[in-house]
């Protein structure tokens, strides 16, 4: 996966909260607008996302990476 060095990114980063848990979600949201940028939608689920990410068109969409415990 590219990623651009921080100097080619946009200082306003337009992103796309992906959390099935609300207030998760919310304290997500408000970090993320304090530190400057903007969430662009919050979806509870990824059903559909390539037509929702066509729609909405983020920058970024954070994702959570879960370790399997042995």
């Amino acid at each position: 996966m590219y990623l651009p060095p921080p100097s080619e990114l946009p200082a306003m980063l337009k992103i796309l909260v992906i959390d099935e848990v609300q207030e998760r979600a919310l304290e997500i949201c408000e970090a993320l607008t304090r530190a400057g940028h903007m969430v662009a939608a919050v979806l509870p689920d990824a059903l559909d996302l390539h037509r929702k990410v066509e729609q909405i068109r983020p920058d970024v969409i954070p994702g959570q990476h879960r370790v399997a415990q042995p």
